[in-house]
């Protein structure tokens, strides 16, 4: 390989430590053995979704999720719990799924309306990776959603079984300063036919686990197939506009 293009291979790789990594900021971005990064084709036509090679199939079954665990350290989940996201880049291991995730508005029309999602390595949870920086500006007397969507799945027919599991446990964390988030967000889940959420307030800057328990997703009866995630701010309940908040640690457990 020509010295030059070392060096360039280098600076960008150094140049992108320790910062926030914005999600489909390149448009065709080569597509690796381990990651990739492609256009989603639901919700909005913005949304770029993150995903790795397809993990082995015997990972989605509930009754081998907490025997196939190799290796233990402190950004591990419990032996409880299966990890739907941690934004790490480490792959799929153990009880862990890197899913597709990606920016979500509703689709009204609204031009002031806006979501962005990136990988963010200073504001993280643990002692490395990453967590999901989820950015969105809402327009003032509109009826509209904006913020970051969770396919459970590598493709839009997917869907998990989560039927063994009790409760949907992440941490979150607001913004502070200019880019301050409204104190109360959505959580939604959806599965083939059902759409179920619940309003989170009294959202703090600092690092918090929210554990909920999926019987408060009271819209959804089968478990069985649960197709998507989402986290978003709704002009009807937000404190604020525009704002910030983070993501980490998306699991189930029981």
């Amino acid at each position: 390989m020509n010295r030059n293009y070392l060096i360039l291979a280098f600076l960008v790789i150094a140049g992108g430590c320790l910062k926030s990594t914005p999600i489909g900021e390149y448009a065709d971005p080569p597509i690796t053995k381990s990651l990739q990064s492609v256009l989603a084709q639901e919700q909005s036509p913005e949304a770029i979704m993150l995903s790795f090679d397809l993990p082995n199939p015997e990972l989605l079954n509930n009754e081998n999720i907490n025997s196939i665990q190799s290796s233990v350290d402190l950004d591990s989940p419990p032996q409880n719990a299966f990890l739907l996201a941690d934004f790490d880049l480490d792959g799929c291991r153990g009880n862990e799924i890197e899913f597709p995730v990606g920016s979500w508005k509703s689709s009204n029309g609204h031009s002031n309306l806006n979501a962005a999602v990136s990988l963010e390595s200073l504001n993280r949870y643990g002692f490395k990776g990453n967590s999901l920086k989820v950015s969105y500006a809402l327009e003032e007397g509109a009826q509209a959603c904006a913020g970051a969507w969770l396919r459970l799945g590598f493709k839009p027919a997917d869907a998990v079984d989560i039927s063994s599991y009790t409760s949907l446990t992440f941490m979150l964390r607001a913004a502070e300063g200019r880019e301050a988030c409204s104190s109360k967000l959505i959580v939604e889940l959806r599965s083939k036919n059902e759409v179920s959420s619940v309003m989170l307030s009294d959202i703090g800057t600092k690092w918090q686990q929210y554990r909920i328990p999926l019987t408060k997703f009271t819209s959804i009866a089968d478990w069985k197939e649960i197709t998507e995630i989402l986290f978003f701010a709704d002009s009807n309940s937000a404190t604020a506009l525009t704002g910030t908040f983070y993501l980490d640690d998306i699991s189930v457990e029981k």
